[in-house]
């Protein structure tokens, strides 16, 4: 008998444990989730000391990643990617004069080469829009 209580317990406490961790990676990855749509939908007003404290933020997200990253499905690892891309995207749309001043910022984080890539991911960017503003102007005509 006592073995089957053991045995019980010793379920309980490891379901209890999976469940723990797939609460905490799926917090993580709403707050993740809803720190970027909120940088999107008011980054237009953000101030130098906005933009450092986004991107600190954005940082601690990217930190916190790797606690959860052996637990993470395919799909989450692809929405986590895709939470990158719109911030980063959204950081690209800042005034140059902060992207300027953040650039010793960033470039503590993602490094020279990470700065470079971040500025071509912007340009890239730039000529997506441009030719699809370019397409739409072709067919109103």
């Amino acid at each position: 008998m006592d073995k089957n209580i053991l045995r019980v317990l010793l379920l309980f406490v490891s379901m209890m444990a999976l469940t723990s961790c797939n609460s905490a990676k799926r917090q993580y990855m709403n707050s993740f989730e809803e720190f970027v749509s909120q940088v999107e939908s008011n980054h237009t007003t953000y101030t130098l000391e906005d933009w450092k404290w986004s991107f600190d933020k954005f940082k601690s997200f990217e930190e916190q990643f790797e606690t959860y990253q052996e637990k993470m499905s395919s799909d989450d690892i692809a929405a986590i990617a895709e939470y990158e891309e719109r911030y980063l995207r959204t950081l690209s749309h800042a005034p140059g004069n902060i992207i300027s001043n953040l650039t010793p910022y960033i470039s503590s984080f993602f490094g020279e080469e990470g700065l470079d890539l971040l500025q071509r991911f912007g340009d890239d960017l730039n000529n997506v829009f441009e030719d699809i503003r370019d397409f739409l102007n072709l067919i109103r005509k």
